[in-house]
């Protein structure tokens, strides 16, 4: 059983913890199979991830975050706006999710859903490629703010313009936080543009999560210490992790302690000590 650290610096307690990442990069057949068999083939993989995380657990304090990449629930056997679920469908989805984080300190970020709805106000078909976040039953959520002309205003048929109906995210929305963790969030293409330089106060940020398909190149946040998290769907594109050293106006990553695989599409990556940011840590060195 693990237990974290704490030291203090400035009279601030850090907390040195344990953190897992739990990738899972399904295959092409995947992408294509119809919801419930997706959803049903995600709930197994959560489920055999809580089961994992059960023997490092300790009262809470070892952070593990379940990561998936882009595009996990768009459904490439279609085409055109086809592709986007529906919104009973993206409720099923996260009813599940919710359910599946009750009994567990993991933190569900299962990639991204992509779904349409109607305006109640003009009858107007809208889409959405948003990714949820899942603790314990509470749900936050981030939508893309920079949608990729070909890959996600498909429905649109090559009308110009069409861009109005896709439902994007705001300024300040992709930073989250959830059970003790702040997050940064981006979608892809939201990264590539560095969207989240823009919102408030990024040093408090604990984890850069980038989920993404066919990202070439990261934007790093320019912080030592913040995890950094990237998530592919396409395997010719690099996932990463690691650990955030600045040197010199340079960002390099620091090397993952142990990288154990569950399944042939589910890994575990470890980080023996993770330090947390002072804000967070205040929070939690009062449990300890």
């Amino acid at each position: 059983m693990y237990h974290p650290r704490a030291e203090f610096n400035n009279n601030l307690p850090i907390i040195s913890t344990q953190f897992k990442v739990y990738f899972f990069q399904p295959d092409a057949c995947f992408y294509e199979s119809p919801f419930d068999d997706r959803l049903k083939e995600l709930e197994k993989q959560i489920e055999l991830v809580k089961k994992d995380l059960q023997d490092t657990q300790s009262s809470g304090l070892i952070k593990a975050l379940f990561i998936a990449p882009e595009y996990l629930f768009k459904d490439f056997s279609k085409s055109g706006k086809d592709r986007y679920f529906s919104a009973e469908q993206k409720n099923k989805f996260k009813e599940s999710l919710m359910q599946l984080s009750k009994n567990t300190d993991l933190i569900l970020v299962p990639g991204t859903i992509c779904w349409q709805k109607n305006s109640k106000d003009n009858q107007k078909t809208y889409y959405r490629n948003m990714i949820y976040f899942v603790h314990q039953g509470a749900v936050m959520k981030y939508r893309k703010s920079n949608p990729h002309q070909n890959f996600d205003l498909e429905f649109s048929g090559g009308k110009l313009g069409q861009h109005v109906f896709f439902k994007k995210g705001h300024k300040d929305s992709n930073i989250i936080t959830i059970n003790g963790l702040t997050i940064g969030v981006e979608i892809c293409l939201d990264n590539y543009k560095n969207q989240i330089m823009e919102a408030n106060d990024i040093t408090k940020i604990d984890a850069h999560i980038i989920v993404a398909d066919k990202l070439p190149e990261v934007q790093f946040l320019p912080l030592s210490g913040t995890l950094t998290v990237k998530v592919e769907r396409t395997p010719a594109y690099n996932t990463l992790i690691g650990i955030n050293e600045k040197k010199h106006n340079e960002v390099k990553l620091q090397k993952v302690d142990t990288i154990t695989p569950l399944t042939q599409h589910l890994q575990c990556y470890t980080f023996l000590e993770f330090k947390l940011k002072s804000e967070n840590s205040q929070q939690i060195f009062k449990l300890l």
